[in-house]
């Protein structure tokens, strides 16, 4: 089950009446709503992705 963020003015996902921001669907139940934009995949707040290594400095030679 992964969470995701319902989008405003959503009344309804996945046939349920929207009572929260926030829900938790498994895949297959999101997947029609995430096609029609009613809903997206809520971001962890915890773990922030890994930032890209800086290239090497050239060397003047």
């Amino acid at each position: 089950m992964k969470a995701y963020e319902v989008k405003p003015g959503v009344e309804f996902v996945n046939g349920q009446r929207v009572t929260s921001k926030t829900l938790r669907l498994s895949e297959a139940e999101a997947r029609f709503d995430l096609d029609h934009g009613r809903i997206r995949p809520l971001r962890s707040k915890g773990k922030k992705p890994d930032p890209k290594p800086l290239p090497e400095p050239a060397t003047d030679g």
